[in-house]
């Protein structure tokens, strides 16, 4: 099974993030997509939900939230996936998952042109972050 990215239910055609922003982009840097609020976009202590994953392993809900990560920060990881949400991160070469069941489990998948290259369980914060580390150097 596949997890999906759907963009923000409030924002269907993608205008509030793909738009005049996209002006600011650079590279593979996804730093724009967080600070401060817009509109159609649900905030939670800095941190900003641009879409939802469906289809992850584990969780029987639903879409789930997800907050943009670009470092492996484990207090960020641990501050969004505390509050229900995953994380997730992409650039050139894939795309990174990280997410809690709901047997409370923390999990992550690593992907690249949407099929899965590693799927793992970890039991603690800090062992995510450092597995975020690794596949943030290979995916940018």
């Amino acid at each position: 099974r596949q997890s999906q990215i759907i963009q923000n239910k409030n924002d269907p055609v993608g205008q509030n993030f793909l738009g005049s922003e996209l002006n600011n982009f650079q590279g593979s840097k996804l730093s724009w997509l967080t600070g401060s609020t817009e509109p159609g976009f649900s905030t939670m202590k800095k941190q900003r939900v641009f879409c939802d994953l469906i289809g992850l392993k584990g969780v029987k809900k639903r879409r789930i939230d997800v907050i943009l990560i670009n470092k492996a920060d484990e207090v960020e990881i641990k501050s969004a996936l505390e509050s229900g949400c995953a994380c997730t991160s992409a650039g050139d070469n894939g795309a990174i998952n990280i997410w809690k069941t709901d047997a409370g489990a923390l999990r992550g998948e690593a992907m690249r042109y949407s099929c899965t290259l590693e799927s793992v369980k970890f039991s603690t914060y800090t062992e995510a972050a450092e597995w975020a580390q690794k596949w943030l150097s290979k995916i940018n």
